[in-house]
């Protein structure tokens, strides 16, 4: 909990969430999971990637 980062206080607040940035953040946190997922379903399906 001594490793803060960011402010706390202004996380709370949605303002904080509609910054320029919370979009781009978003898109390549679901792009990263997609990516593992199909990477786990070529994996079991015995498929490489070409």
């Amino acid at each position: 909990m001594t490793d803060v980062v960011g402010n706390p206080e202004e996380e709370r607040r949605s303002d904080f969430f509609y910054q320029p940035w919370a979009q781009e953040a978003v898109c390549r946190y679901f792009y990263t999971k997609v990516q593992q997922k199909r990477a786990e379903l070529e994996q079991a399906l015995g498929i490489r990637n070409a």
